[in-house]
């Protein structure tokens, strides 16, 4: 019984230093806290590109990006109060060793801000 036991704990020891210690990559958070939804959004970076159909209002998407190398992050998206495609380039670099999030927020009057709180792993 006590082998059972040590075997369950040392499995939900591994699993926690691994989500604390190895799970890389860059969580973009999107956030639309207007009364409209925002269409088309697309997230690209060196080598790949993520669509997002729809946000609709007042709700959040997490996305979790794993660059290859170098990168940084453009943002496409309609603009709900002009219909036009716009893009963004967010001025944030990462590469594949990194880790942390960048929240993207889309407000009611149509102004887009975000915040980068990415950082070198430690591993």
């Amino acid at each position: 019984m006590k082998k059972y036991l040590y075997a369950i704990l040392a499995m939900a020891l591994i699993v926690v230093l691994y989500f604390t210690f190895f799970k890389k990559g860059i969580t973009v958070v999107l956030n639309n806290n207007s009364n409209t939804e925002v269409t088309e959004i697309k997230l690209k970076y060196t080598g790949d590109s993520i669509a997002v159909p729809v946000l609709g209002s007042k709700l959040s998407k997490k996305i979790r990006i794993n660059a290859e190398g170098e990168s940084s992050l453009i943002l496409e998206f309609r603009d709900p109060n002009t219909k036009e495609i716009r893009v963004q380039d967010l001025d944030v670099y990462f590469e594949k060793n990194y880790s942390g999030t960048i929240e993207i927020k889309f407000d009611a009057a149509g102004k887009l801000s975000w915040q980068n709180n990415i950082k070198l792993s430690r591993w």
